[in-house]
């Protein structure tokens, strides 16, 4: 019987000798858990900074490419030709409705002013 009971002790005593390591190497990871868990968020918070800083940038390069377009020769030249070619289409389709409708130059010639009397110069 002491013999049994020797060998319950010695079990006991290592059973708790397992508890004891269970509950440190549980106390360091939490400890490396929460850690981690503010380095993350350190690492979160430098990441947003950046983020925002690299939308303003984006947005001053956006800005300054915008301008230097706008100021180049080619987009005025662009826009006129666009313009024309509008302007053009839209004179060539008032025609049309004039010819369409069956408007003469005579019956027309109240409805255009005679050139040399302005927006005055309807009869």
């Amino acid at each position: 019987m002491d013999k049994v009971l020797g060998h319950h002790e010695r079990l006991l005593k290592q059973l708790q000798e397992l508890r004891i390591q269970r509950y440190e190497e549980k106390k360091a990871l939490e400890i490396k858990l929460e850690s981690t868990k503010a380095r993350a968020k350190g690492e979160i918070k430098s990441l947003h900074s950046e983020v925002n800083r690299l939308k303003v940038e984006v947005e001053n390069a956006w800005n300054l490419g915008k301008e230097k377009f706008l100021k180049n020769s080619r987009f005025n030249t662009l826009c006129s030709d666009k313009a024309s070619i509008v302007f053009e289409c839209g004179f060539n389709g008032c025609l049309a409705q004039f010819g369409a409708n069956e408007y003469s130059e005579r019956g027309a010639s109240g409805l255009i002013p005679r050139r040399g009397t302005g927006l005055g110069g309807y009869s």
